[in-house]
Parts: structure tokens; C-alpha cells; sequence
């Protein structure tokens, strides 16, 4: 999707059928999945630019999104269809699955914490929780605020983030904690690495390094 921004039907294509079989190996990355599309919102090259640049392109490019969005519709559909076929319910998995068990405690914000630290309330989150939560939460703040050195983030990367954490507001994540971590912790480096780089594209070092002249 993110060379998609340039054109080419079979990146479009590509990108479909990837996300297709990725959300059929996992449903809960389904909103990670929708928000991939944003990728081709991103420009050719210069700055990124706040929402008002994101949708200029949006009016030029989207039947990209279109063609993406319509193909994960239908992969939803044909599970939905598959299940209706074999267990006569037609849902994206088990109405009384134990992931949608709300009968405890309500899922939110419990499961919010388990993905961010990769350990459940109230345990202590170690060094790897702490850049994930807050390699997270620049991306989400980048969302809604465009100064100083998120001014040249990428949105596409908090819509992305943002679609990723969504569906734990409804269902429990549950089996061994950090399972539901990993697939959050390349984008919460992802975004750390471009707020360091924002933060340092003018850096100068003070001290200079002079030749020397050996006879």
C-alpha cells in the first residue's frame, strides 16, 4: 500500500490479497488491516503535511482505498457466510466465543494494558512495556497533534495504530499476555524512530573533526 501511493493496479491487487489472508489468520488485526489503506495517503515525497494535505490526496487517490477496502468487506462477508454454512450463525466468529465473555469484567481497559505492556493489572510493566506504550502512544498523539517534531509524522502510522488497539475495547485477550504484544511492538518502534529522526535532522555535532597531517 505504501508504494501504492505512487500508482500500479497490482500493488492495489497485491496489497488486497495480502490483507485478505492476513485478517483471515487473525481477526483481531482487522482495524490494523483497514488502516493499511492510509499508507497510500502518503506523499510522493516532501513533508507529510496535517489532515488537510492527507485529504487532497485523498481526493486524487481514492479508488486505491476503494479497491482495498471492498476486497477485506468481502473476505469479512465470506466468513461470516462460512460460519452461517457450517454453525448457522452468521458472525465473524462464535457469538459466546470466550474473547466476547463480558460476564467477569468488561474487556476495556483491561486488555489495553495487557497488549501495552505485555502483562496483566496490575503487574508492573518492564522496560519493553514502557517503549511500546509510549512507542504507541506518539503515534496515536500524532493524530491530533502536528507540532514541533510531529509535524512530519506520518498519519497513516497512528490510523494504523489506532485500528490495531480498537477491537480490544470489545473483546478480551486472552491466552499468554505477550502474544498480543508483539505484533504492536514494530509499529511502536517504527514510531519512535521517526520522532528521534524529526527530533535530530538538524542536529549538529559541536566538536569537529579536523585532519591531521602526518609526514
Amino acid at each position: 500500500m505504501y508504494l501504492a501511493r505512487k500508482g500500479g493496479k497490482h500493488r492495489i491487487i497485491l496489497a488486497t490479497l495480502f490483507g485478505v489472508l492476513g485478517y483471515w489468520m487473525r481477526q483481531d488485526h482487522l482495524g490494523a488491516i483497514a488502516g493499511l489503506a492510509f499508507l497510500a495517503m502518503e506523499p510522493i515525497e516532501g513533508p507529510t503535511d496535517g489532515w488537510k494535505g492527507y485529504w487532497q490526496r485523498f481526493k486524487l487517490r481514492w479508488k486505491r482505498l476503494v479497491v482495498y477496502w471492498v476486497g477485506g468487506i468481502i473476505s469479512v462477508l465470506l466468513v461470516c457466510f462460512r460460519n452461517w454454512w457450517l454453525g448457522g450463525e452468521f458472525f465473524i466468529t462464535q457469538i459466546k466465543h470466550p474473547n466476547f465473555d463480558t460476564t467477569l469484567s468488561s474487556p476495556f481497559p483491561g486488555s489495553f494494558y495487557i497488549i501495552l505492556t505485555g502483562n496483566t493489572w496490575p503487574t508492573f510493566p518492564n522496560i519493553a512495556g514502557f517503549i511500546v506504550t509510549i512507542g504507541t502512544f506518539i503515534g496515536l498523539l500524532a493524530i491530533v497533534w502536528r507540532q514541533k517534531a510531529l509535524v512530519n509524522f506520518p498519519l497513516s502510522i497512528g490510523v494504523i495504530l489506532f485500528g490495531l488497539l480498537l477491537p480490544y475495547v470489545f473483546i478480551w485477550n486472552w491466552v499468554y499476555e505477550p502474544r498480543f504484544s508483539i505484533h504492536l511492538l514494530p509499529l511502536a518502534l517504527l514510531s519512535w524512530a521517526i520522532l528521534l529522526n524529526n527530533l535530530f535532522e538538524g542536529f549538529k555535532f559541536p566538536l569537529k573533526l579536523q585532519s591531521r597531517e602526518y609526514k
